[in-house]
C-alpha cells in the first residue's frame, strides 16, 4: 500500500522539548515525595502520563497518586518552559512542506495534551497546527503511546487507513504505536534513542535530525513503503481499530 499520509510526533521530533517534560516530571515527583532526577525520565518521554506513572513509580503509586502526579506535571511544565524555553527544530516546517509537495496528507499525532500544545507552540514562537490537516493528542484517546490509539485516531481524522501512514517519531514508543496500528515508522535520532535502537523498534528509515529527514523524505517514504509491502507479504498487519 503506498504511503499517502505522514503522521508527526511533536516532542523531540518537531520541537526540542523532551528535556522540559523530563524536568517537569522530576519536579512533580519531588513534590509528591519521590526524589528522582530529570534524567530518570529521559527514556520515559514519548509515553503519555497514563502510561508513565505506573512504569516509573509502580502500580501502587499509580493507584494512589497517578492523577495527582499527572496534574502536577502539567502545572510544573509552564514554569519550566518559561525558564528554559523551547525551540523548534530546524527542518520542522520544511518536513511538512516536503510532505505536502509529495501530495501527502499530514497530521500531528502526539502523546502531549491539547493544553501542552498551546504552551509549547507559544514558547517556540511558531504554531505548526495551521499547516497540517489534523491534530490528534492524548486528550483525544483513551490510551497514549506506546498504545496505537493516537496513530489510529490520526489516520481516521485524515480519512486514510493506518497502513497508508508513516509515523515520524524520536522514541521506541512511536515505533511500538506504529507497529500495533499497522503503520510504518520513520525515526529521527534527536533524543536519547540511537538510530540502532529506533531501527530495532521497527523504523524503516532513521535520519539523524528533522532537517535531514526533510531533505531525505523521498528516500524515507520509499523505505516505509517497502517495509509495508514486506509486512503485507508476510501476512502481518499489526493493525488496530482503537
Amino acid at each position: 500500500m503506498p504511503i499517502s499520509a505522514l503522521l508527526l510526533d511533536l516532542d523531540g521530533t518537531l520541537l526540542d522539548s523532551n528535556a522540559r517534560h523530563a524536568e517537569a516530571w522530576a519536579r512533580a515527583a519531588a513534590e509528591a515525595g519521590h526524589a528522582l532526577p530529570p534524567h530518570r525520565f529521559d527514556r520515559e518521554i514519548g509515553k503519555g502520563g497514563d502510561q508513565l506513572v505506573a512504569d516509573v513509580f509502580g502500580p501502587d503509586v499509580e493507584r494512589a497518586q497517578g492523577d495527582a502526579l499527572r496534574d502536577a506535571t502539567g502545572r510544573h511544565l509552564r514554569p519550566v518552559v518559561a525558564a528554559r524555553g523551547v525551540r523548534m527544530f530546524d527542518g520542522a516546517e520544511a518536513l511538512i512542506d516536503a510532505a505536502r509537495a509529495r501530495g501527502l496528507r499530514v497530521a500531528l499525532a502526539t502523546s502531549a495534551s491539547a493544553d501542552d500544545l498551546d504552551l509549547l507552540f507559544e514558547a517556540a514562537g511558531h504554531d505548526l497546527r495551521p499547516l497540517v490537516d489534523a491534530v490528534t493528542t492524548a486528550s483525544d484517546v483513551d490510551e497514549s503511546k506506546p498504545e496505537p490509539d493516537i496513530v489510529c485516531a490520526a489516520a481516521r481524522a485524515l480519512g486514510v487507513a493506518p497502513g497508508a501512514c508513516a509515523l515520524v517519531g524520536d522514541t521506541v514508543y512511536d515505533g511500538d504505536a506504529a507497529w500495533r496500528a499497522g503503520a510504518a515508522f520513520v525515526g529521527v535520532a534527536t533524543w536519547v534513542w540511537s538510530a540502532a535502537l529506533l531501527t530495532g523498534a521497527g523504523a524503516a528509515f532513521v535520519a539523524p535530525t528533522t532537517a535531514d529527514l526533510a531533505a531525505q523524505l523521498g528516500e524515507a517514504l520509499e523505505a516505509a513503503e517497502a517495509r509495508q509491502a514486506s509486512r503485507a507479504g508476510d501476512g502481518v498487519s499489526g493493525g488496530s481499530s482503537a
